[in-house]
């Protein structure tokens, strides 16, 4: 054999392999890098699921404020009409010496025996059951005459439910959901 040219055998002879220098190291980066990536999943699908939950507020709340236009509007028409015409109910007298307003007492919206303090506003094509598909209960309003002796003027109350609420029953028990109030002076010309 001639200096410097090994033969196989001689040369693992010489150079003994290391197995006691890497002990698991890369399972345990390995297992770390999973862990991180588990975190940031998770933290993902809450972030999302958040964000689903605050879009879906936001459309109950919208859908509850349309409805409460609608009885405003509704009410208003009411009143118009007997104001001008004398169809229909008279709106209940104003207020005297301090009293309040019956939109400001929740007894007169809720409760047994309160259908003849509030409008129901028939809210869409009843025929259908189109509107009964997304608002189970419909929106409901109060005029009342603003001031004593003044026929021409009357605060006009409505509020309006989101579809989360659900449809009256005969106590007239008070709405859990997405509820709003709306309110207008309306004045004769």
């Amino acid at each position: 054999m001639r200096p410097g040219n090994f033969s196989g055998a001689a040369a693992l002879r010489r150079a003994p392999l290391q197995v006691g220098g890497q002990r698991g190291v890369v399972l345990i980066i390995c297992l770390m890098f999973l862990l991180l990536i588990s975190i940031t999943a998770a933290v993902s699908v809450r972030g999302a699921t958040s964000s689903e939950a605050v879009a879906n507020n936001s459309r109950t709340q919208a859908l509850a404020m349309q409805a409460a236009e609608a009885a405003l509007g509704y009410c208003e028409k009411l009143f118009n009409e007997f104001a001008k015409n004398g169809i229909g109910q008279a709106p209940p007298a104003a207020p005297v010496g301090g009293a309040p307003y019956t939109w400001q007492t929740l007894a007169n919206w809720d409760g047994a025996g309160t259908q003849a303090n509030v409008q129901v506003v028939p809210f869409g094509d009843s025929a259908s059951g189109e509107v009964k598909r997304y608002f189970k209960r419909s929106p409901e309003c109060i005029a009342q005459y603003y001031m004593v002796g003044k026929t021409d003027t009357a605060v006009i109350t409505a509020r309006g439910f989101g579809p989360d609420v659900a449809e009256v029953n005969a106590a007239r028990s008070a709405p859990k959901g997405a509820e709003v109030w709306l309110q207008s002076i309306l004045t004769l010309q």
